[in-house]
């Protein structure tokens, strides 16, 4: 009897029988309980799973056969190869993200392309995609606005016109609720950049000394404007700048961020290196 067992259970397994077993743990849902049971399954990954880990994928897989076109689902998985740069398999799953919900992740795809890929052609197509999907909205993906990010895009690309023209667009759309303290330095750090770039260093120290009025604890603000006031003739004032801008960054406190390096990102090297200029003039 008990080889007879053993046999039956080797042609279920092998698929020759037993056809009603796979119909055990078939759930039989309306379109929007799938969807909600997909959604469900995405949360407790989110709060069960490390991401990108194998019992996190398999998960998310899993909720993909109950709802393949939720959005926040492909976007989720392919965070993990963002962070990883795989970034072709990355897209990939970006791409799948924006087909189901463009209005949510394509400010969102460009962001990475601006960050991650520095693709600025594309990142601005993105950014300029959001202001058709949402309409008399400004959208923020990953809190960051998407005028500010186009500005950092068109620096990238050398076009300085173009770059005040959405670092304005941006402050502006602050200074009609708030002020200036609502605006991140960083705006005013690249700003400061875009005339650097021009040779306009009495311009751009003043977007500088804004920088370092709204966060002096960043050493980038007194490095650039080391810069500027060299250039300016200006050795003393220029000395000290970079004096501060050395303590700033001994102590860590630098424009940065996770997993990628940023546009003009500054080093210990760039800072001995301006040292050395200014204490050759």
């Amino acid at each position: 009897m008990a080889r007879l067992q053993i046999f039956f259970l080797s042609i279920c397994l092998l698929g020759f029988g037993c056809q009603f077993e796979k119909n055990w743990y078939k759930k039989d849902l309306s379109k929007i309980d799938s969807a909600a049971y997909a959604q469900n399954i995405l949360q407790g990954m989110l709060s069960s799973y490390y991401q990108g880990t194998p019992p996190a994928e398999v998960v998310l897989h899993e909720a993909l056969k109950f709802d393949s076109s939720n959005a926040a689902l492909w976007r989720e998985l392919g965070v993990p190869y963002l962070k990883r740069g795989y970034l072709q398999k990355s897209y990939f799953y970006y791409d799948k993200a924006v087909l189901h919900d463009p209005a949510t992740w394509q400010g969102w795809r460009g962001y990475n392309y601006l960050y991650f890929y520095r693709d600025f052609d594309r990142a601005i197509a993105d950014f300029n995609a959001t202001d058709t999907l949402t309409e008399n909205f400004t959208d923020y993906p990953q809190g960051q606005s998407v005028d500010y990010m186009r500005g950092i895009a068109y620096y990238g690309l050398g076009d300085y016109d173009s770059a005040h023209k959405y670092f304005d667009k941006y402050i502006n759309e602050i200074l009609k609720e708030r002020d200036e303290s609502w605006i991140t330095p960083k705006a005013f750090l690249y700003k400061g950049l875009t005339y650097l770039a021009v040779n306009e260093h009495a311009k751009a120290t003043q977007y500088f000394d804004k920088a370092i009025e709204y966060d002096g604890s960043l050493a980038d603000g007194y490095y650039h404007k080391a810069r500027a006031l060299l250039a300016l003739d200006q050795l003393t004032e220029a000395k000290d700048f970079l004096n501060t801008a050395l303590a700033q960054f001994e102590s860590g406190s630098f424009h940065k961020r996770p997993y990628i390096e940023v546009l003009d990102q500054i080093y210990i090297e760039d800072i001995q290196k301006l040292k050395m200029e200014i204490d050759e003039r």
